[in-house]
């Protein structure tokens, strides 16, 4: 910071003086210069402030992961805006499932994902397993996604097939894969959309169920997990959640 100019004379001075470049400052943006011409990267007007270049916060204060407010860039009016979000992709309510060892037959089979080895991650009540071992989750967005051992001593040629499928739905079994040893890692994922209605209507409820084209198989290891996750807002490019699916 300069000294005190309290006592000096203009023309020992004058130099540190700041001016805009035409009489007043109006409500027309207008340049910040220095007495010899240097401009500064910073336009005023009676009604907004523009930096001409970089922009920079000397002390950003101490991050808070509860703050919904944020400041952002409008690229085609090229103002800055307030912008409050209703969440923050921070840590998102989560479930993981470690199945017991289960058999695998020609007809699906509903897998267990509600035994004691299940570990619930801050579900926050918006991730649950009912009676009927279903998943019941609240409004949101979710990506489920298994990983899990399957073997076969008697064929390991057999073809595995799996389905992650809302209760109710007319979903299909799809192919996952062919067991070409003993045993194969059997991985699988959807993101699903649950809406309000779907929480009112009793229909926000899924089942994860596999099955083998021919004799049987055995899950002997892996892990379902449940994850809700935040949406990207295409508007300004920062994560949010309640968008609505296309």
């Amino acid at each position: 910071m300069a000294s005190n100019i309290s006592t000096s004379a203009i023309k020992d001075i004058y130099q540190q003086i700041l001016r805009v470049e035409s009489n007043t400052i109006t409500t027309s943006e207008k340049a910040v210069a220095d007495a010899l011409g240097n401009e500064a990267a910073l336009k005023i007007s009676t009604l907004a402030v523009r930096a001409t270049n970089k922009f920079y916060f000397g002390n950003p204060g101490v991050d808070s992961s509860s703050l919904l407010t944020f400041l952002v860039h409008d690229t085609v009016s090229k103002e800055v805006k307030v912008r409050t979000l209703s969440s923050i992709a921070q840590v998102m309510p989560q479930y993981v499932a470690r199945p017991d060892a289960q058999a695998l037959a020609t007809a699906s089979t509903k897998i267990d994902i509600s035994s004691a080895n299940n570990l619930p991650i801050d579900a926050d009540g918006q991730i649950s397993v009912n009676n009927l071992n279903q998943l019941v989750l609240a409004s949101g967005y979710y990506k489920i996604s298994a990983s899990l051992r399957v073997e076969d001593t008697l064929t390991p040629t057999t073809t595995v097939y799996a389905q992650i499928n809302k209760v109710g739905s007319s979903t299909q079994a799809t192919t996952v894969d062919k067991l070409i040893s003993t045993y194969k890692l059997i991985i699988f994922s959807e993101i699903v959309f649950v809406s309000n209605a779907d929480v009112t209507n009793s229909t926000n409820k899924f089942e994860i169920k596999m099955h083998v084209n021919s004799d049987t198989a055995t899950i002997t290891g892996g892990y379902v997990h449940v994850e809700k996750i935040a949406m990207v807002d295409a508007e300004i490019g920062t994560i949010g959640e309640g968008l609505t699916p296309p």
